[in-house]
């Protein structure tokens, strides 16, 4: 991260002295992990084979250090003994054991060495290499996040729907208070006659499967000859308080009657999340979820059909 060219000096001048003052406590703390290497370093030799040699996380020539090799030795061994205890749970109910071993599991990632600046070897050298400065900028980013509310995992800028993400042409064809449907253009001839309905998983963005047109299934669907249509589901936020998962079911539902009632061709192919609550077996049986249960039959469950899409005796010309 570069330093913004609107920066007050004495802002500037405050965060190069913090940075020179990291890079000492980093040389006092590197020398005093350097003193004792030569003591540990044959009981780090004899326990390496405790480590995971697939674990990415402590793949770097830096953890053969003696002294990081014996704190990622001790987190494997920990690691290993904790999520093996869940495993080892009697009379606990499988659902039950999952959720246990998915807590253990995060509070266990959580501990790794690897997450600390002054046990992660690595980090250590970059803040040594940089005088500090990876340290400001991790401790910047840190910054931003909390004002943010949210963790980013890249550059916010970096992405721009419809220059370098989601460029697959297409236009909003339907919209409700819970999704806009996204037709995309055809770029064949012909097109075949029964369309492909996409609804993503509701924590996901609709332009994940249509990244670059590289890495892009829908685009990949348009070249063969298939008319794409995908929910884009609206950013939750204040309004939708009130808004549970039945209404995402719901509304999916609706769009199946809505779907039959407005087309000539009432089949298509649909692909949708995975990511059921408990009421998502009313999707199945064709019946329409409410807070007290299913309320009436549904004609989604034709949606649900799936015909021979890719025979090229379904092709029809593109009227576009």
């Amino acid at each position: 991260m570069t330093d913004s060219p609107n920066q007050p000096p004495e802002a500037a001048d405050a965060i190069k002295g913090m940075a020179e003052a990291g890079t000492q406590i980093v040389n006092f703390w590197r020398q005093g992990i350097d003193s004792w290497a030569p003591l540990l370093a044959p009981l780090a030799a004899a326990g390496r084979d405790k480590v995971h040699p697939r674990d990415k996380r402590f793949s770097g020539t830096e953890w053969e250090h003696p002294v990081f090799d014996l704190m990622r030795q001790g987190y494997s061994v920990m690691s290993d003994y904790m999520l093996g205890a869940v495993e080892n749970l009697d009379n606990v109910p499988p659902d039950q054991r999952a959720r246990i071993a998915f807590a253990v599991r995060t509070i266990v990632e959580a501990m790794s060495p690897a997450n600390s600046p002054l046990t992660n070897p690595v980090a250590l050298n970059r803040a040594v290499e940089t005088k500090g400065q990876s340290l400001m900028t991790g401790l910047q980013h840190l910054t931003d996040d909390l004002k943010r509310g949210q963790l980013t995992h890249t550059d916010p800028q970096a992405f721009r729907l419809g220059e370098n993400i989601a460029v697959t042409p297409g236009k909003v064809v339907h919209q409700t208070p819970l999704y806009q449907l996204i037709q995309y253009a055809p770029a064949t001839q012909s097109v075949l006659a029964t369309p492909l309905v996409i609804f993503p998983p509701w924590i996901n963005r609709f332009y994940i499967l249509d990244l670059t047109a590289e890495k892009s299934f829908i685009n990949w669907c348009v070249d063969q000859g298939i008319t794409v249509f995908v929910v884009s589901w609206k950013s939750a936020d204040s309004s939708m308080s009130e808004v549970v998962w039945d209404d995402y079911i719901a509304a999916q539902i609706l769009f199946g009657n809505s779907w039959m009632s407005n087309r000539s061709t009432p089949s298509a192919i649909v692909l949708r999340a995975r990511h059921w609550p408990q009421r998502s077996q009313f999707l199945r049986r064709g019946e329409r979820p409410t807070k007290s249960g299913p309320r009436h039959s549904s004609p989604l469950r034709w949606i649900f059909r799936a015909p021979a899409i890719f025979s090229t005796s379904s092709m029809m010309p593109n009227s576009s």
